[in-house]
């Protein structure tokens, strides 16, 4: 707006002089070349005012946004150079928060007698920063100073500058009021080079801030660049585990802000591990990793700071090792590749933790004298593939097995002693323990067992008692054929049930050849159901 009154009151006089100009160009001998020249003058020093006053505005409100940028704890994320004719005159800065600004700056020309360009600049007092007009106090009517920055919950004014009648006004609100300064233009001489060098000096980068100098070349505002984000680890980046293992990751931020933010998760969700992330400040603090059953994974450690986030990973898995008895697997399927230096004849006990697919186990099932395979510590929910291995005495199940495949011990008649299937087993497929004549004593069937297909345990003749802990009877068709003299024993109350269940009534006839009788109802007490009530129903069957 103010400009534009400007302009036109100089056009004003431009048209003016024209006239004079036209009606002296009637005279055939007059010379207007001088006449011209002022003319051709005036008009670039109305385009130098008007561009100097809108550079002047420009930087007013730039400077406010520096000032508002400090006070938030704001950083500059890039300075690019504003270019004209081929040289820098002022720069545009980025904030992580606030707006984008350009400023301008540039050398003053030759000034006029009485001409003088206004120098805005800002003051701190305990906190808070006022405008100021050439070095003085900027005062609104009542004489109060006027905040460059929020002030009680209220923004700080941004001060408007025009040139009417020659000389500078400014406004303190939004254009409602204006205070006239001093002259703009002199009497001889040209104004300042438009620059904007009235508000900024300088600006110079550092590798740490941006700093700004105001014309007065002492105030300075110093605004830090945004550092880029970096995490680094103590303990590196790449971990091995044994199984229950527990270790602590000490890490470090550099760049960001007291903003920080660490987030720590897994990119397989396996159940291998558990994260727990415990910051000490904005830019240290460690993740604790614990392996249950360890895997190959990886943890994914994101940092942010609120406008940027990157992302880095540390390396998770078993270790991989084989003393003569214990071996770790991190990688299913690369039991073959640990195993083949070693002498395989001589293995005969062996402990296996870690992942296994269905190579490693028909690399178990090829060790021609292994006859005790401990697998607690494998991560498998579905073991098969030992059929008609007669080596085999004992086996421990892995913890986390929830099927029994079809045939997986089929024939296995060397397995021998109590069969005790872990908890968490839900399934027992056809034939899956088909012919194992050697085994003796107990079988204990888990509480999480719902079903048991057909022969699983047919012709397992050593059996002497079964512990059934399910309180509903498991599916059951025809698995215990040819198992003879066996006492079954179950929880409390699930007596009736047991003897009326469709599946378990035919199991029996089948079984047995004909309907079993019940001889007798008993109470007692054993280890077995230590978790349940102690007195127990045994159902005893027999011929």
């Amino acid at each position: 707006m103010a400009a534009n009154l400007f302009q036109k009151g100089m056009k004003k006089l431009f048209f003016l002089l024209a006239a004079v100009v036209w009606m002296g160009s009637c005279g055939d001998d007059y010379d207007d070349s001088a006449l011209r020249g002022r003319v051709d003058g005036l008009e670039d020093r109305i385009e130098q005012l008007e561009e100097l006053c809108q550079r002047m505005n420009t930087n007013i409100s730039s400077l406010q946004t520096l000032v508002e940028a400090l006070q938030q704890n704001d950083y500059v994320t890039g300075v690019v150079p504003v270019m004209q004719g081929g040289e820098t005159v002022g720069y545009t800065i980025s904030f992580t928060k606030s707006e984008p600004v350009t400023i301008y700056h540039g050398e003053k020309g030759e000034q006029g007698d009485k001409g003088a360009t206004p120098v805005m600049g800002v003051e701190e007092i305990d906190g808070i920063y006022y405008w100021t007009v050439d070095g003085k106090p900027l005062t609104d009517g009542d004489g109060n100073r006027i905040p460059a920055s929020a002030h009680d919950g209220a923004p700080g004014a941004t001060p408007q500058f025009k040139i009417e009648g020659g000389y500078w006004h400014v406004s303190y609100n939004d254009g409602e009021s204006w205070q006239q300064l001093g002259q703009a233009t002199g009497d001889k001489g040209d104004p300042g080079i438009p620059g904007g060098d009235s508000i900024f000096a300088s600006v110079e980068e550092t590798d740490d801030a941006v700093i700004f100098t105001l014309a007065d070349g002492e105030t300075t505002i110093t605004i830090p660049r945004r550092q880029a984000l970096s995490v680094a680890f103590t303990e590196g980046n790449v971990l091995e585990f044994d199984v229950d293992e527990t270790k602590t990751v000490h890490y470090t931020i550099t760049g960001g802000t007291s903003e920080n933010v660490v987030k720590a998760e897994l990119q397989n969700l396996d159940g291998g591990y558990t994260l727990r992330t415990t910051p000490t400040d904005a830019t240290q603090g460690t993740i604790e990793i614990a392996a249950a059953i360890p895997t190959v994974n990886r943890v994914i450690v994101s940092v942010s700071d609120g406008t940027q986030t990157i992302m880095t990973a540390i390396s998770v898995s078993g270790k991989e090792e084989f003393d003569g008895t214990t071996i770790s697997v991190a990688e299913p399927g690369t039991l073959a590749d640990l195993l083949a230096d070693y002498d395989k004849t001589t293995i005969t006990e062996l402990t296996v933790v870690g992942n296994l697919d269905n190579r490693d186990i028909s690399t178990l099932n090829g060790l021609p004298n292994l006859s005790v395979l401990d697998m607690e510590q494998v991560n498998l929910e579905e073991l098969g593939g030992f059929n008609s291995n007669k080596i085999l005495t004992t086996v421990k199940f892995p913890r986390t097995l929830k099927i029994i495949k079809s045939w997986a011990f089929l024939l296995c008649s060397g397995l021998t002693g109590d069969l005790i299937i872990p908890e968490g087993v839900t399934t027992i497929e056809e034939s899956a323990f088909y012919g194992c004549t050697g085994l003796t004593g107990c079988l204990v069937l888990p509480e999480s067992l719902t079903t048991i297909e057909k022969t699983a345990f047919y012709r397992c003749s050593g059996f002497t008692d079964i512990y059934c802990k399910p309180t509903t009877p498991p599916q059951s068709a025809v698995a215990f054929e040819s198992c003879y003299n066996v006492t079954l024993h179950v929880p409390v109350g699930s007596e009736e049930t047991y003897s009326t269940a469709r599946e378990w009534v035919v199991f029996q006839k089948v079984c047995l050849g004909r309907c079993l009788q019940i001889l007798q109802i008993c109470k007692y007490s054993d280890s077995w159901f230590q978790n349940n009530t102690p007195r127990r129903v045994v159902l005893l069957f027999v011929l």
